[in-house]
């Protein structure tokens, strides 16, 4: 699942550029240069007006999308459940002068209930037991765990009018982790997608069945 290569690799820290943004990333975090995701959602992020507008990254690992977020002026938290993850985004904060909330938690555990006008995850999807906080980057759980915690405590933080986007891999179990979102009473609606060297990922949007309902 996680090759030596990448093990090696990601087992010393790194600066990584990517559209006048720099990044540290140390050891034990999601490194966005050798996986697509980070990027590809950070794209359609973009996508929208966010200056002035909240943005919460769930999960942040690096903080790439919630550093250019800032760059773009929107008002951003970074949340993530590994310490390092937060260390590397402090760094790479002074490092482009930007400013940045930062929240250590299990997903919504430590953030404030308050309203976001956008949250993007970038979840783990693969069905394992994560050992330390590298493979919680990439494990949910055998059960699906992480999934089953985060559209419980998603209702909290979805608005009429705000946008929440998940990016998921076609080599995961897309249709579990869709039904698990209709137990939280959430849709998965696919925005977008993306095949870069053979993968395709899939964006989509987060909503909630009453609002899908009301739609309709």
């Amino acid at each position: 699942m996680l090759s030596l290569v990448y093990k090696v690799y990601a087992s010393i820290p790194h600066w990584h550029h990517h559209n006048g943004i720099t990044v540290k990333v140390l050891p034990s975090v999601f490194h966005p240069a050798y996986f697509l995701s980070t990027k590809i959602l950070l794209e359609q992020l973009l996508k929208y007006q966010i200056k002035n507008k909240s943005v919460l990254e769930l999960g942040a690992g690096s903080g790439l999308i919630s550093l250019a977020a800032a760059k773009q002026g929107a008002i951003v938290t970074a949340t993530d459940i590994n310490p390092a993850a937060l260390a590397s985004i402090k760094s790479s904060m002074a490092k482009n002068e930007l400013g940045i909330r930062l929240i250590l938690s299990d997903l919504f555990t430590n953030i404030p209930e308050e309203k976001f006008d956008y949250i993007v995850i970038n979840p783990p999807y693969y069905p394992r037991s994560a050992k330390n906080y590298r493979e919680m980057a990439f494990f949910c759980g055998p059960n699906y765990e992480y999934f089953e915690k985060l559209f419980f405590q998603l209702a909290e933080y979805k608005t009429p009018n705000n946008t929440i986007m998940m990016i998921l891999s076609e080599d995961c179990h897309i249709d579990v982790i869709k039904s698990i979102a209709l137990t939280g009473n959430f849709e998965l609606h696919e925005i977008h997608a993306v095949k870069k060297m053979g993968e395709v990922n899939h964006i989509y949007e987060l909503q909630s069945q009453q609002h899908t309902n009301h739609q309709q």
